[in-house]
């Protein structure tokens, strides 16, 4: 069983990894967003793009079976959330 702390590292080395495929997670947010804002002609700013990625995630858990991924993914968009939330660090 592993501790909420020992989650919070995993996932940090998660988003680190995912960086090294998809790119600086900064550029990527700030990208959705303007997609996002064209698409749904609203103005949608980038620390909101990993709160609706979170959104989705939860759907896509309250109708599937129990993936554990799901949660590190979860716990991952709120910490971007977070970052860009405070200034994008």
């Amino acid at each position: 069983m592993k501790t909420p702390a020992e989650c919070l590292i995993e996932t940090a080395e998660l988003i680190a990894a995912r960086g090294d495929t998809h790119g600086d997670w900064r550029m990527n947010m700030t990208n959705t967003a303007t997609l996002l804002s064209a698409y749904l002609q609203v103005e949608i700013a980038a620390h909101q793009v990993p709160i609706i990625m979170s959104l989705v995630k939860i759907s896509r858990m309250s109708c599937g079976p129990r993936n554990i991924d799901d949660y590190d993914d979860l716990i991952g968009y709120a910490a971007l959330a977070a970052a860009l939330a405070r200034g994008g660090a």
